[in-house]
Order: C-alpha cells, then structure tokens, then sequence
C-alpha cells in the first residue's frame, strides 16, 4: 500500500493535475523545513514546539492524503500536551520513517 491515499488528493485537487502537481510540488518543498524544526524540537524535548510542528505537518499531509503521516502528527499532538515523553519519542521515530517514505512517494510523482 502507498503512502498517498491518491483519492483523497483527487478530491482535493477536483481532479485537476496540474492543481495536484502544484499541491504536491508545494509539499516536498516545505515540509522538510517543517520536519527538521519539528525533530530539533523533539531532540530538544521542546514537546510544545514540536506540537506545533505537528499540526503544521498534519494539516499539510491530510491536504495531500498522506493520512498515516497525518495520524502520526495527530498522535504526537496528543502525547506533547499529555506530557508523555516516552510515547512522544517513540511516535516521533514513526514519524521520521513515514515522513521519509511519503517524501520518496511525492518526489516520483512531480
């Protein structure tokens, strides 16, 4: 199974390609800056940063329907303001590799 629900980016898109391309094209260039400050933040145990980055990143990755991405993001969001380091940590290793997998995934179809 992919990493892009691909009927959810149709709906977004209204079937419009170019419109997908533009979406998609826009995510692989602001989402890495969107992961990096979210993972120093993590590094940092700035869990209220790395909360925002989340909601950032989540909004972003449903836009796309990268919806794992998107529930990892809303996990993360849940264990920050639950205070729960450990949790947080562990889904913020998810997070890295479906991130990077749903990268991979946008850079072969732009």
């Amino acid at each position: 199974m992919g990493h892009i629900d691909y009927r959810m980016l149709n709906e977004v898109s209204g079937g419009d390609m170019a419109f997908e391309r533009d979406l998609l094209d826009t995510y692989a260039t602001s989402i890495p800056n969107i992961l990096t400050q979210l993972m120093k933040a993590a590094d940092d145990g700035d869990w209220t940063e790395a909360s925002l980055k989340a909601h950032s990143l989540k909004g972003s990755s449903r836009s796309i329907g990268a919806v794992r991405l998107a529930n990892l993001c809303q996990k993360l969001e849940d264990a920050a303001h639950g205070e729960n380091d450990d949790e947080a940590r562990f889904i913020v290793e998810a997070l890295r590799e479906e991130s990077t997998s749903v990268l991979a995934e946008v850079a072969s179809r732009i």
